[in-house]
């Protein structure tokens, strides 16, 4: 989120208010009022803005330097200060649930107004969020704290997407910024996995930021390489890491691309090439996200076209480094293997991140999860006996056992016992396709 974006949001929203003559008319409504609704959307933003950005409900310095920098000379450092002291009571914190005046009272005057500003709004907060480096999972619930009664009060869930205001640069958002990271923190183990992402996720913003402020940024590779069994995780961690990449600014849309050596490597001579140029192309600004990529070259033989395809994904990466970024996943020891075969790949892949198998008690809390999505309850006979069906299944688990890809297996069983047990009933109710008992669980 760059500050260019979080100018142009806030200078949209105050237009909104003066341009549509809004500001005016609750002027001459309320001529004996001491504040314009220009003030009253400020005097509202600058707490807002201290509260999202640190905690702290009473603070009244942070927003002055980061409105100071994103507005630059619109507005001078002494009307920031008297917009600032037109509303603020001293030792009167900030409370989130309280809606803004100036939203509900432009609503009144033009309905429809919310929904056009709203988006302006979240891309303010966004930015300013971001703006020292770091963005914390505190720092998203604050936002959310902010956000949610707004959404609620006007309607605006429909909203589930944060786009910027007119004229700032495209993002093409798929999710609600911080969404990805609150979805990462909701997995269920994988705490490795989600301290490495963290890790890598800070330090793309915080290179962006040096950039940002013309400081010296060190070439470096954020591409990644997963290893670990099946079912650990490694696309949907993926996906996430393209929409994480997306909100701090390093990939301009934060797509996911998934492929394999069948997509990437042709029967005949001079087609590899072409099929990995189109798959790439097919990925920029976003993630290329390829499993099993060891058996790019598995099979070394003159015949086989895997190395050509290994060479132009190299070539590709390079071409397009500020673009892209590919995560190379599947086994550890092949893929070790694999990042040795070539300097060019050992170069570019620095990061690594290994997913762990999961243990017999998470894999019944995914089963379990599986059963919320889908508006299942256990019984208490079916619940021990599902949890005995899990430990068996990992007690039996071998060197490349499937983990959650398990459970999901397991669980269609589980519906499908279900099914079968219900087709006997002719009219089933709601609570009867709700309810799991001992016999829908497969031994």
């Amino acid at each position: 989120m760059h500050l260019n974006d979080a100018k142009i949001a806030m200078m949209h929203m105050l237009d909104q208010l003066i341009s549509n003559g809004l500001d005016e008319r609750f002027a001459r409504a309320n001529p004996r009022l001491p504040h314009s609704l220009t003030l009253l959307t400020v005097g509202w933003l600058f707490p807002m803005l201290d509260y999202v950005m640190t905690g702290d409900e009473r603070v009244g310095r942070v927003h002055k330097q980061f409105l100071n920098q994103i507005l630059a000379n619109d507005l001078t450092v002494s009307e920031l200060n008297d917009a600032d002291r037109a509303l603020r009571q001293k030792n009167v914190p900030f409370d989130p649930n309280v809606l803004p005046a100036f939203l509900l009272i432009a609503e009144r005057l033009q309905p429809g107004f919310c929904e056009g500003v709203y988006p302006c709004l979240d891309t303010l907060i966004q930015a300013a969020t971001a703006w020292d480096g770091e963005k914390t999972l505190e720092d998203i619930d604050r936002t959310e704290q902010v956000l949610a009664p707004i959404r609620r009060h006007f309607r605006l869930d429909s909203l589930t997407t944060s786009t910027s205001a007119p004229a700032a640069s495209e993002t093409a958002s798929q999710k609600v910024p911080g969404e990805a990271l609150r979805e990462l923190e909701s997995l269920i183990g994988l705490d490795s996995v989600k301290r490495e992402v963290r890790n890598s996720s800070n330090f793309a913003r915080y290179m962006l930021n040096r950039r940002e402020n013309d400081l010296p940024v060190a070439p470096t590779s954020m591409h990644m390489v997963f290893t670990g069994n099946p079912g650990t995780g490694k696309t949907t961690v993926a996906r996430l890491v393209a929409d994480i990449y997306r909100d701090v600014g390093l990939l301009r849309k934060g797509h996911l691309v998934e492929t394999d050596r069948s997509k990437l490597v042709a029967q005949y001579l001079g087609q590899t090439p072409v099929q990995v140029r189109e798959v790439v192309e097919s990925a920029l600004g976003g993630v290329l996200f390829i499993d099993e990529a060891y058996s790019l070259v598995v099979d070394r033989s003159s015949g086989d076209y895997g190395k050509e395809a290994v060479d132009t994904l190299l070539k590709m990466m390079e071409d397009h480094r500020d673009d892209l970024i590919v995560i190379v996943a599947g086994y550890t020891e092949e893929m070790q293997e694999f990042i040795r075969v070539n300097p060019g790949l050992q170069s570019r892949f620095t990061r690594y991140i290994h997913f762990d198998d999961y243990s017999g008690p998470e894999l019944m809390k995914i089963f379990l999860r599986l059963c919320d999505q889908h508006e299942l309850k256990l019984q208490a006979d079916a619940l021990n006996k599902s949890a005995q069906a899990i430990k068996t299944i990992w007690d039996k688990r071998g060197e490349h056992f499937g983990n959650a890809r398990e459970v999901r297996t397991f669980f269609e069983k589980v519906m499908q016992l279900h099914a079968n047990r219900l087709s006997h009933v002719t009219n089933p109710t709601r609570e009867q396709l709700c309810t799991l008992t001992a016999a829908d669980i497969p031994t």
